[in-house]
């Protein structure tokens, strides 16, 4: 594992060294970034906390991006992007590793009317569906990933970055190709990450989705090969289905998730809601979750989410927020919204007030 004072240094060589290449390729490059801090109350039913936190509305990060014409409708890109916690100023963790680029760092081929391929470290098209559908974007106290449990243990950590880290959004070692959502027609991607050696590393994904007028339907899938017990066909297997209708400012939003680890099977169900009228936005979601296994005890681990948000927008780059979320787990949950562990049938709650701004 790298040591965090070495990583912080040479990423701070790197941001230096950055002017320099955007003088020098002025019309190709561009630097861009979030900073977002909250101010945060938590409550897990045995304890509370006071803290100040990094993400509530976007996760905090910084990235390079860039693009050169080919020719003939074809483009070459990259772009890197990595996550930090503005509230102390450490690079934020993912898997067992810190990483400067861990958000996203990829080299890509663009053809007009083709799509787009892309190599390297990207996000998963399970993930990219959770994105487009939850008001809270997978951010915050009110994030859908609350109620969305990893499942499978690795045990090889010194494999790098695993199971864990993919089934959760991110993906090693991958090749992508996808087609954007445009304002009517199809759009999808598909995913597969190589193992190099190491069956824990492997993923498979893919999302396939149509929009019209107001409407926006999705599926995805993801199969994720999982070290839990050292067997080749324990894999994560991931299903959803996700759609979105538009009336005038507000948008209804409803999904279904499935995830299957050999006999277990762990469910989501979600409605939200956002409504949007000049600087103003309102958001809100209800959650269940519901695990076919109970505890040892015989205990039920199922739990409910509810979250709500409010937004006011200075201008497209600055937002003040505030998210409130509660989440109620039966005798044998522990789920968490807050910045508190979950304790097993307690509510886990969560208050945020913060401030983003885009660059």
């Amino acid at each position: 594992m790298p040591h965090p004072v070495r990583g912080s240094t040479a990423f701070a060589l790197l941001l230096s060294a950055l002017p320099a290449v955007l003088q020098a390729q002025t019309s190709s490059v561009t630097m861009f970034g979030v900073v977002d801090v909250s101010l945060r109350y938590s409550d897990n039913g045995t304890a509370t906390l006071r803290s100040v936190e990094s993400g509530g509305m976007t996760s905090s990060r910084i990235g390079v991006q860039g693009v050169e014409d080919l020719g003939g409708g074809m483009k070459a890109a990259f772009w890197l992007e990595g996550g930090l916690l503005a509230d102390t100023g450490a690079n934020a963790p993912f898997s067992d590793t810190p990483r400067f680029w861990g958000r996203r760092a990829t080299v890509s081929l663009l053809g007009e009317g083709l799509g787009e391929l892309r190599i390297g470290r990207n996000q998963t098209p399970f993930f990219n569906m959770y994105l487009s559908f939850d008001p809270f974007t997978c951010n915050g106290i009110g994030s859908v990933m609350n109620l969305v449990p990893v499942m499978g243990t690795r045990i090889n950590p010194g494999s790098g970055v695993g199971q864990q880290d993919q089934a959760r959004g991110r993906s090693d070692n991958s090749v992508q190709w996808g087609v954007a959502p445009g304002k009517a027609g199809a759009y999808g991607e598909v995913l597969v990450s190589a193992g190099e050696g190491v069956s824990g590393n492997r993923h498979r994904g893919a999302r396939l989705g149509w929009v019209q007028g107001p409407a926006n339907v999705a599926v995805s899938w993801g199969d994720t090969q999982v070290y839990t017990v050292p067997k080749p066909d324990n894999r994560v297997r991931e299903i959803g289905v996700a759609g979105s209708y538009e009336l005038g400012a507000l948008r209804l939003i409803g999904q279904v998730l499935d995830r299957r680890l050999d006999n277990n099977t762990r469910r989501l169900y979600v409605l939200s809601g956002l409504w949007r009228e000049g600087p103003h936005q309102l958001r809100g979601t209800v959650s269940r979750y519901s695990d076919n296994q109970r505890t040892a005890a015989g205990l039920s681990q199922d739990a409910r989410q509810l979250s709500l948000g409010y937004i006011y927008g200075f201008s497209r780059r600055t937002s003040l927020y505030s998210t409130y979320t509660r989440i109620a787990n039966d005798a044998g949950a522990a789920q968490r919204g807050s910045s508190l562990p979950g304790v097993a049938g307690q509510a886990n709650k969560g208050l945020e007030v913060g401030l983003r701004h885009g660059f």
